[in-house]
């Protein structure tokens, strides 16, 4: 696996970024930001079969590296926009990562996928929803990583 492997995705990619909350800059930066991230690894390691599954680049680690990336811009005070800033057409329309997380959720328990969303959509901590709920935090981080396991499972092979 190579960055030419990665290279159709690009879209997609900024299209997951914007869903975090990034403008259309913001996106292209991170975006850009990642590429040289895996051109790095792929220099290093020769190939990048660690961020692939079953041959295909992993949509799983895409997703949490965009996510990371731009949270990290965020806490380091640089501009991150908010809905009003973004385009009416962005807010409108989901990316086509959303849909494909919200199917694979629509699969899962019902129990699952609102700690996924309470998780991710809200932006809880653990430590705040183990006070929230009573559940403790390991429990509540296993389950997250069940959830994890589970969309890499159908975002790679849709049943």
């Amino acid at each position: 696996m190579t960055i030419n492997d990665f290279t159709p995705l690009y879209s997609k990619m900024i299209g997951m970024t914007i869903y975090h909350g990034a403008t259309g800059d913001e996106a292209a930066d991170i975006v850009q930001g990642l590429f040289c991230k895996l051109i790095e690894i792929e220099r290093k390691e020769g190939d990048l079969d660690r961020i692939s599954f079953k041959g295909k680049p992993n949509l799983g680690y895409l997703f949490t590296a965009t996510r990371n990336m731009y949270l990290t811009l965020k806490r380091k005070g640089r501009h991150v926009a908010n809905d009003a800033e973004l385009p009416e057409i962005i807010t409108q329309q989901k990316s086509s990562m959303e849909i494909d997380v919200d199917n694979a959720l629509d699969k899962m328990h019902h129990y699952h996928k609102k700690l996924f969303n309470v998780y991710v959509s809200e932006n809880h901590s653990l430590r705040s929803m183990s006070r929230a709920t009573n559940i403790s935090v390991s429990t509540l981080f296993y389950e997250l990583k069940f959830i994890k396991n589970k969309l890499k499972t159908y975002l790679h092979d849709p049943v």
